[in-house]
């Protein structure tokens, strides 16, 4: 409609390795398998007891959930991590270098309007949203602001928030953009 022609995408299974950041395999999935497996695992013991049923194996190896569960049934998964090994380590050293360079401490408890002059949680507060309810604590509200609510000096209240490793959720964010979606054409565009 409207003198467009007709696109069709054709779909390329590069994978499971490419999925998970792997360079492209050219080998068979079955030559695959076998690999993972080495030559003493037979699919006997790769198998689960039962169509619902998907454990862990003795050995402490996890296999691929059955069919029934959207798995192959005949492998064994493996765990990897896509960072370097001491990644977490150098992160937190950078975490803590930039709130040093920051001064982050010695941010006031005046750029946190969730608490009243008494220093208790604000319960009319529309910022703030039910988490928990434990007893003596005062973390059990979110901090959790609308979009279309933020002014320029919310910036420092975010940072309050963050700086003590508080979640932090803003809501309704759609609705300040125009012509965003999750939906995957508009996405592709």
């Amino acid at each position: 409609q409207g003198g467009e022609e007709e696109v069709i995408m054709q779909y390329v299974d590069k994978g499971p390795g490419y999925l998970h950041g792997e360079e492209e395999v050219k080998s068979t999935l079955s030559s695959r398998r076998r690999a993972t497996l080495g030559e003493t695992t037979t699919s006997v013991d790769v198998k689960s007891t039962s169509e619902g049923e998907w454990k862990a194996l003795e050995k402490g190896c996890i296999p691929c959930p059955p069919e029934t569960m959207g798995g192959c049934g005949c492998g064994i998964l493996e765990l990897k991590c896509m960072f370097p090994q001491d990644w977490v380590s150098e992160l937190t050293v950078k975490a803590e270098e930039t709130a040093k360079r920051c001064e982050l401490k010695d941010m006031p408890a005046q750029w946190c309007s969730c608490f009243n002059s008494d220093g208790e949680v604000d319960i009319g507060s529309d910022q703030l949203h039910k988490a928990a309810s434990r007893e003596g604590s005062h973390d059990n509200y979110l901090y959790f602001p609308a979009a279309k609510d933020i002014q320029h000096g919310d910036l420092k209240h975010f940072q309050w928030h963050w700086f003590r490793g508080q979640p932090v959720i803003v809501s309704n964010v759609l609705e300040t953009t125009s012509g965003l979606s999750w939906e995957p054409m508009v996405m592709w565009r």
